[in-house]
């Protein structure tokens, strides 16, 4: 910004009065006249920094090795091939992205005069690029996708609006038009054009890089020789480990038999007592695996190692935002339920709750994640989760604009326990109107009193059947959680979502004990009239929060 009023103001002064009139029209003192504005011109080309104006203008630099969501400010859809298909002609339009597919990814490729050439994931990602319907420089000409033609219809130019959005230009137009969505709609499915700049939020796109799994993600724990097969062979390699002075990143993920994240004398006792117990990795009924945040698919995020604790290289903190979402890709040998502990830290004052799909199945979870106290304080949060054999796809999406706790590992195992209650929205109170005159009993268990579907009959848990022997004077408000302890349910925040809806006169009952003595899981283990190294950790402790 320049202050061209008081430039000529200061002009004026150093100036008598009658060299001031004659820069103004006759008898009007408010309109300079040619050689007025002739001096105004001069001082604003004086003024201005024209090598910071031309870097605004610069041509953006984009990294050539990763592929893009492409995301449109104004509407917050995807620049998307509608039809999946990888063809000549395909249309190009904005949709939302519910899962990760080739239709929604992009990837660019440097070209002269600081152009790129956008490619299209689908197919092989190197046959079908973005491109401007035969090349034209008219408002409103189509956008779709087109095998290389070595046309300019096929090159565009990003230039950063400074808010972490790109204009996409059209070279066949000069770079005097660009890429938006028709009208400024934002609605699913509405088409992509050209249109001349005009500096809306409907031209302007962010660039959301899209990290996939590692190679090494399918990795059996275990299996030191990379056979597949855990057997003693496997053993011997281990204890050889331990003696060497340095352990490379992938040995070290196959020797974690116990999954703490070190490697030591406990893993060579594990893989023993398993060895002992089971002749084969792949014939047993209670499979566990770690995996790890930086091996898996995510979506606004990055890998950091600036807050210490983690396991490996790195953890992967997503961003702040509603919709950050990480894909965690796990295999199991059987169909089961498998107990998910989410390895995280919260170093924010709120919680930061997550929704959980799995396989992209319409039925989810919310899970809470209260604030560990700081960054560097990595703890475990369990939910018990439906696994089919053979690959699964965990996805964990951020709820809250504070984003999702900082991730480290997953570790799972196979239990007998029954799957987390699946997440119903709540009816609209108005439609149904809560007895004012009624108190509520809120409880709060684990597996022998939660509600259970039908799908779960015969099982059913006590809380299910409170109800039918009170009178209508009471309510029973069931949040008991199969696999909880006294301390599970206060740190994975149960306990906070029941006291903001509680009541005076209400009432809670409590009944924990079964997994609190679970010493093995540090996420569950309260111990009675004992300590936890770090934390209060005793069962009477939790209770009488």
């Amino acid at each position: 910004m320049i202050d061209l009023f008081n430039l000529f103001f200061d002009y004026c002064k150093s100036i008598d009065q009658e060299a001031t009139t004659a820069l103004y029209m006759e008898n009007d003192t408010l309109h300079p006249n040619r050689a007025g504005v002739m001096k105004l011109a001069e001082l604003a080309a004086a003024e201005i920094d024209w090598d910071i104006a031309q870097e605004t203008e610069a041509d953006a630099e984009i990294a050539e090795d990763a592929l893009y969501l492409i995301r449109n400010k104004n509407s917050g859809l995807y620049l998307t091939v509608e039809s999946g298909t990888a063809a000549d002609g395909e249309n190009v339009s904005q949709q939302p992205c519910s899962t990760l597919s080739a239709a929604y990814l992009w990837s660019v490729q440097a070209d002269a005069d600081g152009y790129y050439r956008i490619y299209s994931a689908l197919g092989d990602g190197e046959t079908y690029l973005l491109d401007l319907a035969y090349g034209a420089s008219e408002n409103g000409t189509n956008i779709g996708i087109w095998s290389d033609t070595n046309a300019d219809a096929q090159r565009f130019k990003f230039i950063d609006n400074q808010d972490s959005t790109y204009c996409i230009v059209t070279k066949s137009s000069g770079d005097a038009s660009c890429v938006e969505v028709i009208n400024a709609l934002t609605d699913s499915g509405e088409n992509i054009q050209q249109w001349e700049r005009n500096l809306h939020d409907c031209q302007q796109w962010y660039l959301d890089a899209v990290t996939f799994a590692d190679s090494d993600s399918d990795l059996i724990i275990g299996d030191c020789n990379a056979d597949a097969i855990v057997n003693g062979i496997d053993l011997t390699l281990m204890r050889q480990l331990l003696l060497q002075p340095f352990m490379m990143h992938v040995e070290k993920r196959h020797a974690d038999t116990n999954a703490d994240g070190t490697v030591n004398l406990a893993d060579c006792i594990a893989m023993q007592q398993y060895l002992i117990l089971r002749n084969s990795f792949e014939t047993t009924s209670n499979q566990s695996g770690l995996y790890y945040a930086i091996d898996a698919s995510y979506y606004r995020g990055t890998e950091e190692s600036v807050n210490e604790g983690y396991t490996d290289k790195a953890y992967v903190n997503l961003d702040n935002c509603v919709g950050s979402f990480l894909e965690w890709t796990v295999t199991v040998p059987e169909t089961g339920n498998y107990l998910c502990m989410f390895r995280t830290a919260n170093g924010g004052t709120s919680n930061r709750a997550i929704k959980i799909e799995v396989n992209g199945a319409s039925d989810y979870w919310m899970q809470d994640f209260l604030t560990t106290s700081s960054w560097t304080s990595w703890v475990a949060r369990g939910i018990v989760l439906p696994l089919t054999a053979g690959t699964n796809v965990i996805r964990m999406t951020s709820m809250t604009e504070d984003g999702a706790p900082n991730l480290d590992t997953l570790y799972l195992e196979r239990i007998e326990e029954p799957i987390a209650e699946i997440y119903v929205p709540k009816e609209d109170e108005e439609d149904d109107p809560a007895d004012d005159s009624a108190c509520t009993i809120y409880i709060a268990g684990d597996s022998t009193v939660q509600t259970y579907r039908e799908s779960y009959a015969p099982q059913q848990g006590w809380g299910a059947y409170l109800q039918d022997y009170l009178s209508e004077n009471y309510v029973v408000s069931n949040h008991a959680i199969a696999g909880r302890s006294s301390k599970s349910f206060y740190d994975n925040g149960r306990l906070d979502t029941i006291l903001d809806e509680m009541q005076e006169g209400d009432y809670l009952l409590v009944q924990f004990a079964i997994n609190d003595s679970t010493y093995n899981n540090a996420e569950r283990y309260a111990p009675v009239c004992g300590t936890i190294p770090g934390e209060e950790g005793r069962y009477e402790y939790y209770l009488a929060k």
